[in-house]
């Protein structure tokens, strides 16, 4: 349920901004960075930032009623605490770009960065068993 909710709103986000930017799904990426002890977001557009955004507006929404937020960004700052600490990387400087997976466009694939370096990718599925959900 969560995983697939997840899927949704990101998958969401990105088609609508790719559409906004004028380029493909494949072309547009959401960053997910830390700040003090949450999160924030950028809209991207080949795997450069455009734009930071608000959560809402990656929803597509003016409200989040349903509190998708809350309930979304504790675990997006565990995630890049976790990639962190199993890449021995800055907190400060590691960062998660969510884009839609080349060859399967209803799956997202997320791309661990260290500043502009890129470490690591998986797709948000096994992301979400390796963090036991």
């Amino acid at each position: 349920m969560v995983q697939r909710k997840t899927r949704e709103i990101m998958l969401g986000g990105i088609r609508r901004y790719a559409e906004k930017y004028g380029v493909t799904d494949l072309e547009c990426q959401i960053q997910i960075l830390p700040l003090n002890q949450g999160v924030f977001y950028k809209m991207c557009k080949n795997w450069n930032a455009v734009e930071r955004v608000e959560f809402v507006q990656i929803m597509g929404k003016k409200i989040d009623l349903l509190g998708f937020e809350a309930l979304s960004a504790p675990f997006m700052r565990n995630s890049l605490e976790k990639f962190s600490e199993e890449l021995s990387t800055d907190l400060e400087q590691t960062s998660v770009m969510l884009g839609v997976h080349p060859k399967n466009p209803n799956e997202i694939v997320l791309a661990v960065y260290e500043g502009k370096k890129p470490l690591k990718t998986l797709t948000l599925a096994t992301h979400f068993a390796n963090m036991g959900m």
